[in-house]
């Protein structure tokens, strides 16, 4: 799924304001949309609103997240801690930052507000964050699939987010190395084609591809590396293809590799 602050943010404003703020003014409801998009950790909010919705309808057996490895990944696994701790703190100290907020809410014209809805909405927020961080640290519910290629920075990445997996305490022990150039792709058969079609292709002449043979080098140097890093891990190693995957079919015949290791 793919996360636009923008759309969702009349169900944050509800969810912070309550229906109380369709009576306020145009100018008001502009200043306090500017504020929500422009307040840190607005996207992960957004995500966990819709991994809420996933939890509560429960409509899915098994929901994967195709994320980036790091950037907003890395802030959405520390997300649930952080607001877990920062809701506390608010809760318990909304009776005195009550006259403050109102005060506040007074100078923007919003005098029809009450704070108590305010502190509900945080209340009801705080076990669903608590429900979600459990079942993120439950290596029976989740799990993260790590895929790179064998190159200097996806590497680096990778291991950041390992680490970050492993500090927060959440399961991952498979590793996709992607795009591997093996030596029998680097190779011509006996009918001078390519043996990248067949998995059981026999080579009988190198490649007199010079930037074939560097990537091959680079990606060998890496691809050691990656295996000595992640040795206690499951890794799986998938060939570089000839061709886009596009389509049901390809998907199948592409997942195969998954689950059977790539002859070469």
């Amino acid at each position: 799924m793919e996360i636009d602050p923008s759309s969702n943010l009349g169900e944050l404003e509800e969810d912070l304001v309550g229906s109380e703020e369709a009576a306020l003014s145009a100018d008001i409801r502009r200043s306090i949309t500017h504020i929500m998009t422009s307040f840190p950790g607005v996207d992960e909010y957004m995500s966990y609103m819709e991994v809420f919705r996933l939890v509560r309808n429960m409509d899915y057996s098994t929901v994967i997240f195709d994320t980036a490895p790091t950037g907003h990944t890395l802030r959405l696994l520390a997300f649930p801690e952080v607001m877990d701790k920062s809701l506390t703190k608010v809760l318990a100290m909304k009776n005195q930052a009550a006259p403050i907020l109102n005060h506040v809410l007074g100078f923007l014209g919003i005098n029809n507000l009450q704070t108590s809805d305010l502190t509900n909405a945080l209340e009801t927020r705080l076990p669903i964050v608590k429900e979600i961080t459990r079942q993120f640290k439950d290596p029976s519910q989740t799990t993260f699939v790590c895929v790179c290629i064998p190159e200097f920075l996806s590497m680096y990445e990778t291991e950041r987010l390992v680490q970050e997996l492993t500090a927060q305490e959440i399961d991952v022990h498979n590793v996709i190395i992607n795009q591997i150039l093996f030596p029998n792709l680097l190779t011509t058969g006996a009918e001078g084609e390519s043996s990248h079609h067949s998995c059981n292709a026999t080579a009988t002449a190198p490649t007199d591809c010079r930037m074939c043979l560097a990537r091959h080098r680079i990606q060998s140097k890496y691809l050691e590396q990656i295996l000595e890093l992640y040795e206690d891990m499951h890794v799986i190693q998938l060939p570089q293809l000839e061709d886009e995957i596009r389509g049901v079919e390809s998907v199948k015949a592409f997942a195969k590799h998954l689950l059977t290791p790539y002859r070469r």
